[in-house]
């Protein structure tokens, strides 16, 4: 058994190693191709950045095409030599040759949450900045960009502390300003409010208090429903200081929607995402399970049922997030998707016989 193990996991590792380049090749030439009008300061070196931070997003893309394909050739290799016949007269059942497919599945549903929660995060921070430089422009607004529980040192001796912040509404809740004495650190000043506006040169505060510290024996202490606070905050500088980051994870967002969630900022959005990337992540999987159960049944339209399969299974998944951003459907509804794909494929691989072939 091991030896047939062993040589099946090898095949389908080389299939999956020339099948992957292959598409990532074709994939990145047609976004050069697709983006190349939008550069205005083409160079070398910033393309090169461009196209090789650009891959790890794409990779999660191809590696369940590439596992659904390697089974495929795979299979056909076994059907066309008849080393399949050999196979069974051995006493190995297709099952078990099922149960090596799903492994492989297994392997490359590791490497692409790997990549998906360690990888990607970071390289596409750089390929949006290699982006930006081609373009000459600085990068575009992002809806849905949110600080929270965070210090900001405005100057040597103010802070300020959002709980939460919109950072395009200019809204926010939980702020807190301190002043402390210059170059001593002791604090003069306090102003908590439990919801926050920023106007062009005032805070607009409501629900509050200000606390004055003139000396240890001297402590002012006053509550407020609204107040205009003098202190102007530029909300650019603002997200260049945090380094604000687009959520790319399925931890990122699963943290932002909590966030949300926790301060009444619609969240509908970032929980949409989360289920969307927590099902497409176990693709390769979900994808192998549902391929190789549809692969040993005797008909000629057992491809179409295959690939027509693959192709709802990456529409429906965008199709019911967006229906889950814009609050139509709850968002777990997309994890459906998988199990679904799951119970097809384990039905039809537990149910199959050699006859059937």
């Amino acid at each position: 058994m091991r030896i047939l193990d062993k040589y099946i996991l090898k095949k389908l590792t080389i299939y999956f190693t020339i099948i992957t380049p292959a598409f990532l090749f074709v994939i990145l030439l047609i976004k050069i191709i697709e983006k190349f009008g939008k550069f205005k300061h083409l160079n070398i070196k910033d393309l090169a950045g461009y196209v090789f931070f650009y891959i790890p997003e794409n990779l999660h893309y191809i590696f369940p095409i590439a596992v659904v394909l390697s089974i495929f050739i795979f299979y056909s290799d076994l059907i066309k030599s008849k080393k399949i016949y050999a196979i069974l007269l051995n006493g190995i059942s297709i099952k078990y040759i099922s149960y090596i497919f799903i492994v492989f599945g297994f392997f490359i549903t590791f490497l692409q949450i790997f990549n998906l929660e360690f990888i990607t995060p970071y390289t596409k921070e750089k390929r949006t900045e290699f982006y930006e430089k081609l373009k000459g422009q600085s990068p575009e607004p992002t809806k849905h960009i949110f600080i929270s529980n965070i210090w900001v040192k405005l100057d040597k001796t103010k802070y300020t502390y959002f709980g939460f912040l919109d950072l395009n509404k200019k809204e926010g809740k939980d702020f807190i300003f301190i002043q402390m004495k210059d170059k001593e650190f002791t604090p003069l000043y306090r102003v908590e409010a439990k919801e926050i506006k920023i106007k062009d040169n005032v805070l607009l505060l409501t629900g509050g208090k200000i606390v004055t510290l003139s000396s240890i024996e001297k402590l002012d202490f006053s509550k407020f429903k609204k107040l205009e606070f003098p202190i102007k905050l530029d909300i650019n500088n603002l997200k260049n200081l945090v380094k604000v980051k687009k959520p790319v994870s399925i931890t990122q967002f699963w943290q932002k929607a909590i966030i949300a969630d926790k301060f009444g900022y619609p969240s509908a959005y970032f929980w949409s995402k989360f289920f969307s990337s927590l099902t497409t992540v176990f693709a390769p999987i979900v994808l192998t399970i549902f391929t190789t159960g549809l692969l040993w049944i005797k008909m000629k339209e057992k491809y179409i049922f295959i690939f027509g399969g693959i192709f709802v299974y990456w529409y429906s998944v965008p199709t019911i997030s967006s229906l889950a951003e814009a609050g139509v459907v709850p968002a777990f509804i997309i994890l459906f998707v998988n199990f679904v794909y799951i119970f097809i494929g384990m039905f039809l691989v537990l149910k199959r016989k050699f006859i059937e072939l």
